[in-house]
């Protein structure tokens, strides 16, 4: 039974989770890089791999972030990387 509270959207390479299960998925699936788009910046165990990139509630930017983010989530799998974010 899986008890993981994030999943691989791409098996082994893009994984979606919340900021609180960094940790946890760092101990049994380390990543490269994990996007932050959270409004405030939590901290978590991997500062040197977190990337801040909120997703911003402005209705006449939230278009910007967005795309921001899955630019830099795909920008990163075609570098090899693997990516979490929350």
């Amino acid at each position: 039974m899986n008890s993981e509270n994030y999943q691989s959207l791409i098996y082994n390479r893009i994984l979606i989770g919340g900021a609180l299960d960094v940790k946890e998925m760092m101990l049994a699936n380390p990543v490269d890089i994990i996007y932050d788009l959270g409004a405030e910046a939590l901290e978590h165990d991997e500062p040197t791999l977190r990337v801040h990139m909120p997703i911003v509630d402005d209705k006449e930017r939230q278009d910007e972030s967005i795309e921001r983010a899955i630019r830099a989530v795909v920008s990163s799998y075609k570098e090899g990387k693997k990516t979490y974010f929350h």
